[in-house]
């Protein structure tokens, strides 16, 4: 089946939003890999993809109304930047 451009971004969209959710959910548990108590390495790549996401995220929520399920682009003057 083949989703149109309008449904894709609505995917992406709430792909965003679990990315955001899960890394929050990793980054306040300690990350062991073993004898170690955490993995700096690792919180950084997860705070790296978590702020990717977010400004994906927001930057479709300026250009994209999602309220309908689909991405339906706001006018010129609806476009408002995240804070």
């Amino acid at each position: 089946m083949t989703q149109v451009p309008e449904e894709t971004l609505a995917h992406i969209r709430i792909r965003c939003e679990r990315l955001i959710d899960a890394a929050a959910f990793a980054l306040d548990s300690p990350l062991c890999d073993g004898e170690n108590a955490d993995c700096p390495e690792a919180r950084a790549v997860i705070t790296g993809a978590s702020k990717a996401a977010t400004r994906l995220r927001d930057y479709l929520d300026v250009h994209y109304d999602f309220s309908s399920g689909f991405a339906e682009s706001r006018e010129e003057g609806d476009q408002q930047c995240p804070a």
